[in-house]
Protein backbone atom coordinates (compact mmCIF):
# COMPACT_ATOMS: atom_id res chain seq x y z
CA UNK A 1 0.00 0.00 0.00
CA UNK A 2 1.32 3.56 -1.10
CA UNK A 3 2.35 5.26 2.35
CA UNK A 4 0.51 8.48 0.61
CA UNK A 5 -2.83 6.80 1.29
CA UNK A 6 -2.49 6.40 4.52
CA UNK A 7 -1.78 9.51 5.62
CA UNK A 8 -3.67 11.19 3.46
CA UNK A 9 -6.97 9.27 5.23
CA UNK A 10 -5.30 10.22 8.63
CA UNK A 11 -5.13 13.95 7.28
CA UNK A 12 -8.80 13.98 6.43
CA UNK A 13 -9.71 12.31 9.82
CA UNK A 14 -8.55 15.07 11.58
CA UNK A 15 -9.87 17.90 9.63
CA UNK A 16 -12.87 16.19 10.11
CA UNK A 17 -12.55 16.01 13.97
CA UNK A 18 -11.47 20.17 13.98
CA UNK A 19 -14.55 22.23 11.79
CA UNK A 20 -13.80 25.50 10.15
CA UNK A 21 -14.31 28.71 12.21
CA UNK A 22 -18.10 30.37 10.62
CA UNK A 23 -15.64 33.66 9.62
CA UNK A 24 -12.52 31.40 8.59
CA UNK A 25 -11.83 31.38 4.51
CA UNK A 26 -12.39 27.68 3.63
CA UNK A 27 -12.73 25.85 -0.07
CA UNK A 28 -14.35 22.44 -0.95
CA UNK A 29 -12.53 19.39 -0.84
CA UNK A 30 -13.68 16.35 -2.90
CA UNK A 31 -12.68 13.65 -0.38
CA UNK A 32 -12.73 10.92 -3.45
CA UNK A 33 -11.58 13.05 -6.27
CA UNK A 34 -13.67 12.87 -9.35
CA UNK A 35 -11.14 11.55 -11.43
CA UNK A 36 -10.77 8.72 -9.63
CA UNK A 37 -14.99 7.89 -9.45
CA UNK A 38 -15.94 10.12 -6.59
CA UNK A 39 -18.99 11.93 -6.82
CA UNK A 40 -20.55 15.69 -5.38
CA UNK A 41 -22.32 13.82 -2.70
CA UNK A 42 -22.69 15.80 0.89
CA UNK A 43 -20.49 13.45 2.01
CA UNK A 44 -17.63 13.58 -0.21
CA UNK A 45 -17.24 16.74 0.46
CA UNK A 46 -15.54 18.77 2.96
CA UNK A 47 -14.61 22.11 3.99
CA UNK A 48 -10.78 22.88 4.02
CA UNK A 49 -9.11 26.29 4.94
CA UNK A 50 -6.44 27.03 1.38
CA UNK A 51 -3.25 25.85 3.23
CA UNK A 52 -4.85 22.10 3.80
CA UNK A 53 -6.59 22.18 0.24
CA UNK A 54 -3.14 22.80 -1.14
CA UNK A 55 -1.31 19.70 1.25
CA UNK A 56 -4.53 17.21 0.41
CA UNK A 57 -4.03 18.06 -3.44
CA UNK A 58 -0.28 17.01 -3.35
CA UNK A 59 -1.05 13.68 -1.17
CA UNK A 60 -3.42 13.33 -3.61
CA UNK A 61 -0.40 13.34 -6.45
CA UNK A 62 2.00 11.41 -4.61
CA UNK A 63 -1.12 8.49 -3.84
CA UNK A 64 -1.83 8.45 -7.25
CA UNK A 65 0.66 9.75 -9.81
CA UNK A 66 -0.55 7.79 -12.89
CA UNK A 67 -3.76 9.75 -12.77
CA UNK A 68 -4.91 13.19 -13.66
CA UNK A 69 -4.59 14.65 -10.52
CA UNK A 70 -0.91 15.35 -11.34
CA UNK A 71 -2.30 18.66 -13.71
CA UNK A 72 -4.90 19.69 -10.53
CA UNK A 73 -1.94 19.77 -8.33
CA UNK A 74 0.07 21.85 -11.53
CA UNK A 75 -2.57 23.82 -11.62
CA UNK A 76 -3.00 24.63 -7.81
CA UNK A 77 0.71 25.08 -7.62
CA UNK A 78 0.77 28.02 -10.98
CA UNK A 79 -1.78 30.08 -8.59
CA UNK A 80 -0.74 33.68 -8.21
CA UNK A 81 1.27 33.53 -4.63
CA UNK A 82 1.30 29.84 -4.44
CA UNK A 83 5.15 28.82 -3.69
CA UNK A 84 6.39 24.91 -3.64
CA UNK A 85 10.60 24.34 -3.41
CA UNK A 86 12.23 23.94 -6.21
CA UNK A 87 13.00 20.30 -6.33
CA UNK A 88 9.16 19.43 -5.94
CA UNK A 89 8.22 21.80 -8.23
CA UNK A 90 11.13 20.11 -11.50
CA UNK A 91 9.44 16.36 -10.49
CA UNK A 92 5.97 18.38 -10.78
CA UNK A 93 6.67 19.94 -14.05
CA UNK A 94 8.59 17.00 -16.09
CA UNK A 95 5.93 14.29 -14.96
CA UNK A 96 2.72 16.90 -15.88
CA UNK A 97 4.52 17.57 -19.00
CA UNK A 98 5.22 13.74 -20.17
CA UNK A 99 0.76 12.98 -18.88
CA UNK A 100 0.24 16.20 -21.37
CA UNK A 101 1.93 15.14 -23.90
CA UNK A 102 0.32 11.93 -23.74
CA UNK A 103 -2.63 13.35 -24.09
CA UNK A 104 -2.42 14.99 -26.74
CA UNK A 105 -1.49 11.96 -28.71
CA UNK A 106 -4.80 10.25 -27.22
CA UNK A 107 -7.27 12.66 -27.12
CA UNK A 108 -6.19 15.37 -29.10
CA UNK A 109 -9.16 15.32 -31.91
CA UNK A 110 -7.18 15.84 -34.77
CA UNK A 111 -4.19 13.28 -33.87
CA UNK A 112 -4.01 10.79 -36.71
CA UNK A 113 -7.03 11.82 -38.77
CA UNK A 114 -6.53 11.62 -42.29
CA UNK A 115 -6.67 14.82 -44.87
CA UNK A 116 -10.15 14.16 -46.13
CA UNK A 117 -11.26 13.86 -42.21
CA UNK A 118 -9.50 17.04 -41.45
CA UNK A 119 -10.88 18.98 -43.93
CA UNK A 120 -14.29 17.56 -42.93
CA UNK A 121 -13.83 18.92 -39.08
CA UNK A 122 -12.22 21.88 -40.17
CA UNK A 123 -15.34 22.54 -42.34
CA UNK A 124 -17.81 22.54 -39.49
CA UNK A 125 -15.68 24.52 -37.06
CA UNK A 126 -15.58 27.05 -40.03
CA UNK A 127 -19.53 26.84 -39.95
CA UNK A 128 -19.41 26.94 -35.90
CA UNK A 129 -17.79 30.72 -36.16
CA UNK A 130 -19.88 32.10 -39.31
CA UNK A 131 -21.08 35.19 -39.18
CA UNK A 132 -19.29 35.80 -35.48
CA UNK A 133 -17.99 39.21 -35.87
CA UNK A 134 -14.74 40.29 -34.00
CA UNK A 135 -14.04 42.97 -32.34
CA UNK A 136 -11.82 45.77 -34.13
CA UNK A 137 -8.94 45.62 -31.17
CA UNK A 138 -8.94 41.39 -32.17
CA UNK A 139 -8.50 42.34 -35.62
CA UNK A 140 -6.09 44.85 -35.24
CA UNK A 141 -3.72 42.71 -33.18
CA UNK A 142 -3.89 39.58 -35.46
CA UNK A 143 -2.41 42.00 -38.15
CA UNK A 144 0.19 43.43 -36.24
CA UNK A 145 1.35 39.65 -35.23
CA UNK A 146 0.73 38.04 -38.49
CA UNK A 147 3.37 41.27 -40.14
CA UNK A 148 5.49 40.45 -38.09
CA UNK A 149 9.25 39.65 -39.67
CA UNK A 150 9.59 36.25 -37.69
CA UNK A 151 5.98 35.23 -38.46
CA UNK A 152 6.31 36.14 -41.98
CA UNK A 153 9.83 33.67 -41.90
CA UNK A 154 7.60 31.17 -40.68
CA UNK A 155 4.67 31.09 -43.30
CA UNK A 156 7.17 31.16 -45.55
CA UNK A 157 9.44 28.28 -45.24
CA UNK A 158 6.39 26.34 -44.39
CA UNK A 159 5.12 26.89 -48.30
CA UNK A 160 8.49 26.43 -49.10
CA UNK A 161 8.42 22.88 -47.44
CA UNK A 162 5.09 22.36 -48.62
CA UNK A 163 5.62 23.04 -52.38
CA UNK A 164 8.59 20.78 -52.18
CA UNK A 165 6.20 17.80 -52.54
CA UNK A 166 5.76 16.99 -55.87
CA UNK A 167 2.35 15.88 -55.09
CA UNK A 168 1.68 19.11 -53.63
CA UNK A 169 3.17 21.35 -56.05
CA UNK A 170 0.95 19.52 -58.73
CA UNK A 171 -2.38 20.13 -56.53
CA UNK A 172 -1.46 23.76 -56.11
CA UNK A 173 -0.66 24.40 -60.19
CA UNK A 174 -4.29 22.50 -60.69
CA UNK A 175 -6.16 24.84 -58.68
CA UNK A 176 -4.38 27.72 -59.54
CA UNK A 177 -5.42 26.88 -63.39
CA UNK A 178 -8.92 26.57 -62.06
CA UNK A 179 -9.40 29.96 -60.73
CA UNK A 180 -7.48 31.76 -63.82
CA UNK A 181 -9.76 31.87 -67.22
CA UNK A 182 -7.86 31.66 -70.51
CA UNK A 183 -7.67 35.73 -70.52
CA UNK A 184 -6.54 35.91 -66.91
CA UNK A 185 -2.60 37.52 -67.98
CA UNK A 186 -4.34 39.58 -70.43
CA UNK A 187 -6.45 41.41 -68.38
CA UNK A 188 -4.29 41.20 -65.07
CA UNK A 189 -1.74 43.23 -67.63
CA UNK A 190 -4.47 46.08 -68.96
CA UNK A 191 -5.32 46.26 -64.82
CA UNK A 192 -1.78 46.98 -64.28
CA UNK A 193 -1.33 49.72 -66.19
CA UNK A 194 -4.00 51.96 -64.92
CA UNK A 195 -2.36 51.05 -61.45
CA UNK A 196 -0.06 54.12 -61.21
CA UNK A 197 2.28 55.95 -59.10
CA UNK A 198 0.95 59.33 -57.54
CA UNK A 199 2.54 61.97 -55.53
CA UNK A 200 1.88 65.31 -53.88
CA UNK A 201 5.57 66.06 -53.16
CA UNK A 202 5.82 64.44 -49.83
CA UNK A 203 4.63 60.99 -49.94
CA UNK A 204 4.39 58.23 -53.27
CA UNK A 205 1.33 56.81 -53.50
CA UNK A 206 -0.35 53.87 -56.00
CA UNK A 207 -3.64 53.55 -56.86
CA UNK A 208 -6.28 53.63 -60.03
CA UNK A 209 -6.89 56.70 -61.54
CA UNK A 210 -10.27 57.19 -59.95
CA UNK A 211 -8.97 56.52 -56.48
CA UNK A 212 -6.63 59.52 -56.82
CA UNK A 213 -7.37 61.72 -53.19
CA UNK A 214 -7.22 65.19 -53.45
CA UNK A 215 -3.41 66.66 -53.94
CA UNK A 216 -1.81 63.96 -56.27
CA UNK A 217 -0.86 64.07 -58.96
CA UNK A 218 0.95 61.39 -61.62
CA UNK A 219 4.64 60.44 -60.86
CA UNK A 220 6.88 59.35 -57.87
CA UNK A 221 9.29 61.39 -55.78
CA UNK A 222 13.01 61.09 -56.76
CA UNK A 223 14.98 59.01 -53.83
Amino acid sequence: MNIYIERYNKFITSIKRNSIEKNQKYETHHIIPRCLGGSDNPENLLKMTPRQHFIAHWMLWKCYPETGLCHAFFMMCNKKNQRINSKTYQLLKLEHSSKMNIMMKTKNPMWGLKDEQKKIRNEKISKSTLGVKKSKEFCEKNRIRQNLPENKKIKSDQAKKYLKNKDNYDKRIEQLSSIRTPNHYENMSILFKRYRWYTNGIKTIRCFPENIPDGFYPGRLKK
